[in-house]
């Protein structure tokens, strides 16, 4: 057949239209020219186009633009521009996401195009021509008129019957897109001729799942409603059935708030299958079917259509799917908790899966969750960490289909990992986490971290997968003008440079990496697309910087560019003998200009950069490379540093490279800092939409007041750790936030700073603790201190530090500082200085205290020793100077001095005897112990008298014995009380509990309901009450028989000491937020003391109940009057006061202190004395109850 026949078979007025559009190719060989294609239709297009090629001989190839396609005449460029060619059909205009930029960067360049040698036939639809020919007019006017190609009735009927059938199967894929059915729409009615209502119903479907796709979720639901009407008019059950699912899965994704919507319009549509009584119409749909219900957990619905369809899969061959029912069986069994049929569903399923090739990673990964999580309640932990493992390595192939599901393993994984003290790996299975569930919107605020880029998951009904809009990820830093104006002076010529600082916690490299390089890999400028390069390691800058460079051209399409780069660019500096250098690189970014790329190097966390290149020389090939950039037009250089480091780029001005450059500082430093409270509340309200957990606007003010409240503005790592702890304590209303006491703010980075603690494991709490201390000083600032420096600090298990700065700098909170020789590590922000300071105070004194017990140990073992020493050498020189004369008259003086010896340990005995006969048993035992020592020692021979007296005190031992020993608690106990009765003792521990024992030590119940250590415990005077004061920042008032009566909150520290009034009508609190709090019995706040500027360790009433004193870490001891007024404050203790205690007849005040002291004072405040002797802090004092003895305790 020849061409002239194969066009005659294209019907009128198309077939005039080909010879058109042949004939103006042939006219324009050689040359330059731009023809234009009218034709809305896809289906048509390819007709046409295979009739052309077919008809003639040239060699005219087509160019199928890409979504992501930015420059016309670059893509051109890049592929054709060194080929002879006789014509260019460029495709896809209609395609493009961001047409808009396209075409007004391809009017601003349109002079380039006059250097190609071929005519360029561009295919556009009515939706490309009118923006064409308003956006890009100067292009346009070069352009030939319009050469239609139209499609007649018959065939556009045709064409949505065709995909009708489509519509309504388990996986549509059409050949026609929303632009193509409107055009269908338009081109009908313009010919006036009336759609069927069954053709209305066709389209308005197929117009909702384009939508659904595009995910414009309610214009979906807006057109499957429109087609559900006549589907249920004329009892087509499948379809009604079909529609039914596709609206249930379009309210689905509009979010939680829609559940009730969807879980009706599931049942509708399951009742539609029903009816049309077929299970093949299930079998048909169970995929999405099975899915949704899956989501929703409507567990009983899905095991009755899974044992239904499973079969007809069965029957039907269908592996992929009998598979996928297997598994959802197996969840329902898991539901359940039959374990064992649950482990069997799994089995099953993953025993097909591995039949067939490419098994979905969603089906994969749920099968393998299903049976580790059976095989855990099974106690086959081993295989079930093997599963979890398994599921683990799907990684994106998993997470990018179902996010929940993979959060779900990793969640699973961890806890397993953390349960066998697998600190470290269960701690990076957190990060993991926490980063999915940022970058999917399940979570919105990320703590500490750095903000990872946003992504969206594959549409779970068409399967296809959006990029998350470049403008919803900027939003999510709320740096939008940032982000303008960075860009903005990437095109400007005279920024060659630009310095971006700011204090850490800003959020420096979460912008740049997350949204600055995506936007600028989207901006086309003068005819060029922007590449930006990204170095944030600095040991071998040149080799990172050559490799980020030829990564990032290999991800654009420049495939030759490896062989183009000099020295071996394209491999880091590995050997000696092609290492990268910075000629190299030059080179490359020259070419980079030649190939229309405009090329912008930023370098991050540039303060690393002088540590970890100490020498001049390694600095000065940088320097050389900032200068050598000068002089390339198409360049710009970003550093990024920390505001403190900013004085290293002073060297600068001198350095021999860069003295003649002018360099303007205020032109090229930007300075990124914190947000105003406007910007703050923005951002709160976008992140908290997008994860669908959108807060109260009462909650938004407060929370923003409240860290806004210090500087005036809002600190961008505060503002995340504070929203990263309110989603974990699932705080959403302004009620809950204020039940965090004073201060809900501090009290949620407290609790931040107890979870990242928790982390590094209780085998590693106290360690982690000291660590983040040390990195504090008196100053309140950040000192930095390498792991030697910490290690020495600490005396701890090497390990165990290793590991802990691992989690610590793994959680955001330090910072791992590169140096030369060690690297050292900081508190990422002054602002958790004080929160650190505060919070773990009390462990650096146990530390402190412990080193003083060890030295005064040693010392007392050193000193033994020397004195044992020179009595042996001083007895053997007495012996040689007086020998056997003095002999006679020593012995006789021992002989006297063992008489008196033995004739005290008789007395002793008799003493002893009397005393356990005067009901003082302890006194006994004492007396009876002191003898005892004293025969051993003298190693007296034993006489009827001694003998008789030595048995006695034997016999006084074994009757003296302790009463009973209270055992049960799992950690430290941390106070003792007798209840005024004497009938019970209530014992407060640092495993969460109080236990409450009858005096014979007889255990009676377990106060639990803590969420910390509990430091204190007291009775009421009556015995009717016990008051529990607890590290979680509350007091606890109990029946004595155990029932919780109330919990008293307001303090926003730990609580050390509880204590009742004599009268049994006020209690008051002790606490590390600095204050006293005084209490009615009821539970109702009285008043508040404050004033001291430490925590406040002890509180105690005076006997006549008119006066209250307090002990503090700021030094101190105050006195108040019952009702709060301040009287005095005592001075004169040099460390913390740990105890206060009044005299029972109320004239003595005892302090004990961190001093190694007790003073004693009037009860006015006058000082009396001061009790030394103590090698170690004082913990505890408490008086006698006749007053004239005090007791100290110390250790």
């Amino acid at each position: 057949m020849n061409n002239q026949n194969q066009l005659e078979e294209i019907p009128d007025p198309n077939h005039r239209s080909l010879k058109t559009l042949t004939r103006a190719i042939a006219i324009s060989q050689g040359r330059f020219s731009l023809i234009l294609v009218r034709c809305n239709y896809g289906s048509l297009r390819s007709q046409i186009l295979q009739r052309l090629h077919q008809s003639s001989n040239r060699d005219i190839p087509e160019l199928i633009l890409a979504p992501s396609t930015q420059t016309l005449y670059t893509a051109i460029l890049e592929q054709f521009n060194s080929q002879p060619l006789d014509g260019l059909m460029v495709l896809g205009l209609e395609s493009v996401e961001n047409l808009h930029d396209l075409l007004i960067a391809t009017n601003r360049v349109r002079d380039r195009f006059l250097s190609f040698t071929f005519p360029i036939v561009l295919w556009v639809t009515d939706g490309v021509l009118k923006k064409l020919r308003r956006i890009a007019p100067d292009f346009f006017s070069w352009m030939t008129p319009p050469i239609e190609f139209t499609m007649p009735n018959n065939e556009l009927m045709a064409l949505v019957r065709e995909n009708a059938d489509l519509a309504f199967t388990d996986d549509p894929k059409f050949t026609l897109d929303s632009a193509e059915l409107k055009t269908i729409q338009d081109d009908l009615q313009n010919q006036e001729e009336e759609l069927l209502p069954e053709m209305k119903a066709i389209i308005s479907l197929i117009l909702g799942l384009i939508k659904f796709r595009e995910n414009q979720i309610d214009e979906a639901i807006e057109q499957y409603q429109a087609s559900l009407a006549f589907w249920q008019e004329t009892n087509q059950f499948e379809r009604s059935g079909v529609v039914w699912l596709n609206i249930a899965w379009a309210y689905y994704l509009k979010g939680k708030d829609y559940q009730t919507e969807t879980r009706n319009r599931i049942r509708e549509s399951i009742a539609q299958f029903e009816q049309g009584n077929s299970s093949d119409l299930l079998a048909n749909h169970s995929r999405k079917l099975g899915e949704l219900l899956r989501q929703l957990g409507e567990w009983e619905s899905l095991e009755s259509i899974s044992q239904k369809v499973i079969k007809i899969h069965q029957r039907q061959g269908e592996t992929r799917l009998v598979a996928r029912d297997y598994s959802f069986l197996a969840e329902v069994a898991l539901r359940k908790e039959d374990w064992q049929d649950a482990k069997q569903q799994a089995q099953q399923g993953l025993d097909l899966l591995k039949k067939i090739p490419d098994p979905h990673p969603k089906v994969l990964g749920l099968c393998y969750f299903i049976l580790a999580k059976s095989q855990q309640h099974l106690g086959q932990i081993k295989d079930a960490i093997a599963n979890l493992e398994h599921a683990h390595t799907l990684g994106e192939n998993l997470h990018q289909y179902d996010p929940h599901l993979y959060v779900e393993i990793l969640a699973e994984l961890r806890t397993l990992n953390f349960e066998q003290a697998e600190y470290l790996p269960a701690f990076n299975l957190k990060l993991e986490q926490i980063k999915i569930e940022n970058q999917y919107g399940l979570r919105a605020f990320i703590g500490a971290r750095r903000l990872p880029p946003a992504k969206q998951m594959i549409n779970p009904v068409s399967g296809e997968r959006k990029t998350v809009p470049i403008e919803d990820a900027i939003q999510e830093f709320g740096r939008e003008k940032d982000i303008e104006e960075l860009v903005e002076r990437v095109k400007r010529r005279d920024r060659k440079l630009t310095i971006i600082y700011g204090p850490s916690g800003v959020g420096k490299s979460s912008i740049i990496e997350a949204a600055l390089i995506p936007v600028l890999k989207q901006t086309y400028f003068e005819g060029r697309y922007i590449l930006p390069i990204l170095v944030r390691v600095y040991k071998d800058w040149v080799g990172t910087l050559a490799q980020a460079l030829t990564d990032a051209l290999e991800k654009h399409h420049h495939q030759s560019v490896g062989a183009a780069l000099e020295d071996n660019v394209s491999q880091p500096q590995t050997n000696e003998q092609n290492p990268s250098s910075v000629k190299s690189i030059i080179k490359q970014l020259r070419q980079n200009e030649h190939r229309n790329l405009y090329t912008v190097l930023i370098f991050d966390q540039f303060e690393e950069f002088f540590f970890d290149n100490p020498s001049p020389s390694s600095r000065r090939e940088f320097y050389r490379l900032l200068y050598q950039s000068w002089e390339i037009p198409y360049l710009k250089v970003i550093l990024s540093l920390r505001e403190d480091s900013l004085h290293h780029l002073l060297e600068f001005r001198r350095n021999a490279y860069l003295t003649n450059l002018e360099i303007n500082y205020d032109h090229i430093l930007y300075y990124l800092g914190n947000f105003v409270p406007k910007n703050a509340k923005k951002l709160i309200k976008e992140l908290t939409t997008r994860s669908q957990s959108t807060l109260p606007d009462d909650l938004v003010d407060e929370l923003v007041n409240d860290l806004a409240a210090e500087l005036g503005e809002v600190r961008p790592i505060e503002l995340q750790v504070v929203g990263a702890q309110l989603e974990t304590e699932k705080i959403t209303t302004l009620q809950n936030y204020r039940k965090l006491v004073n201060n809900p703010k501090d009290k949620l980075v407290d609790l931040f700073l107890e979870a990242v603690v928790r982390d590094c494991g209780k085998d590693n709490k106290r360690v982690a603790e000291l660590v983040l201390y040390w990195l504090t000083n008196e100053n309140n600032t950040r000192p930095l201190k390498t792991q030697a420096e910490l290690a020495k600090d600490l005396d701890s298990d090497p390990q165990k530090l290793e590991l802990v700065l691992k989690i610590l700098s793994g959680s955001g909170l330090l910072l791992l500082v590169p140096g030369i020789p060690d690297n050292r590590y900081q508190l990422v922000h002054d602002y958790f200085v004080s929160f650190v300071r505060h919070k773990y105070q009390p462990q650096f004194w146990a530390l402190e205290e412990e080193r003083e017990k060890l030295k005064q140990f040693q010392k007392r073992v050193v000193v033994g020793s020397v004195v044992a020493t020179l009595v042996m050498t001083g007895l053997a020189i007495t012996t040689g100077i007086f020998g056997w004369q003095a002999n006679q008259q020593r012995l006789e003086a021992i002989k006297q001095t063992l008489e008196a010896k033995k004739q005290t340990i008789i007395a002793q005995s008799n003493l002893s005897q009397a005393l356990f006969l005067s009901n003082k048993q302890l006194d006994a035992l004492i007396v009876a112990v002191k003898a005892g020592k004293l025969v051993k020692k003298e190693k007296l021979r034993k006489p009827d008298a001694v003998t008789a007296a030595l048995n006695a005190l034997v016999n006084r031992v074994y009757q003296i014995r302790e009463s009973n020993r209270l055992e049960g608690h799992s950690d430290r106990v941390t106070s003792v009380s007798f209840s005024p009765d004497g009938q019970t003792i209530a014992s407060a521990s640092w495993d969460n509990t109080v236990k409450l024992w009858r005096k014979d030590g007889t255990f009676i119940t377990t106060l639990t309901r803590y969420k910390d250590s509990v430091d204190s415990v007291s009775f009421s005077p009556d015995g009717e009450t016990i008051a529990t004061a607890s590290r979680d920042n509350a007091v606890k008032l109990w029946k004595k028989g155990g029932t919780l009566i109330k919990t008293l909150t307001g303090h926003r520290d730990w609580i050390f000491s509880v204590s009742f009034s004599p009268d049994g009508e006020t209690i008051a609190s002790a606490s590390g937020d600095n204050t006293v709090k005084l209490w009615k019995k009821d539970g109702t706040l009285i008043t508040t003391l404050t004033g001291h500027k430490g925590a406040v360790y002890s509180v105690n009433f005076s006997p006549d109940g008119e006066t209250i004193a307090s002990a503090s870490d700021d030094n101190t001891v105050k006195l108040w009057k019952k009702d709060g007024t301040f009287i005095k404050t005592l001075t004169g203790h040099s460390n913390p006061v740990f105890s206060v205690s009044f005299s029972p007849d109320g004239q003595t005040i005892a302090s004990a202190s961190g001093d190694k002291t007790v003073k004693l004072w009037k009860k006015d405040g006058t000082l009396i004395t001061t009790l030394t002797g103590h090698s170690g802090f004082v913990h505890s004092v408490s008086f006698s109850p006749d007053s004239q003895t005090i007791a100290s305790a110390s250790g």
